[in-house]
């Protein structure tokens, strides 16, 4: 994939080029409080001037640290599992670290798009898109081989914080990023 020679010596992928380099991670942003139409009648101007991106991009290099969560919507363990994400980068992450340090990265192994979508539309995280070709290298990086999976990785050198987050969620969730990280 470097027929010009522009990245010799070659040389594995780290989790950060990979998710900077080959993939175009994106979180959706909230809906607009009130529609379009009925912001057209409040305020005069046109629908295209009242509408929100729907999506935006999420540099993982500007981040301290996030944490790819690999599940599918056929599997009843990740579909008990989501929910208590959820709440916890709610209710906790989000409140402690804040979006422009921290952030989850949704990796489907769904099947169907639609059931990526249906999947999807549960988390207030960012995700790669439906069965983006850079999947199987992140996988195979993390060493990923059952869902749900949830690995918290520092963002400036792409070093694994925690290959079993999943694990560290059930237990102390201010510990989200660092346990069992003492060298």
């Amino acid at each position: 994939n470097d027929p010009e020679g522009e990245d010799f010596p070659w040389k594995p992928k780290s989790i950060v080029d990979i998710l900077v380099k080959d993939v175009e991670v994106t979180k959706q942003l909230p809906k607009p409080l009130i529609a379009a139409e009925t912001a057209v009648a409040l305020t005069g101007t046109s629908a295209t001037t009242v509408t929100a991106p729907t999506t935006k991009k999420v540099d993982v290099r500007k981040l301290e640290h996030f944490a790819v969560y690999v599940a599918s919507h056929h599997s009843a363990p990740c579909r008990a599992f989501t929910p208590l994400l959820a709440a916890i980068y709610e209710d906790t992450i989000m409140k402690n670290f804040g979006e422009d340090r921290t952030e989850i990265i949704f990796v489907s192994q769904d099947k169907s798009e639609e059931h990526y979508n249906e999947f999807r539309s549960q988390m207030p995280w960012a995700s790669i898109p439906f069965q983006h070709p850079a999947i199987n290298s992140l996988l195979k990086e993390l060493q990923i081989n059952s869902v749900p999976a949830l690995v918290t990785i520092n963002a400036s050198d792409g070093k694994i914080l925690n290959a079993d987050a999943r694990a560290a969620v059930g237990e102390e969730t201010e510990d989200f990023s660092t346990n069992d990280l003492e060298d």
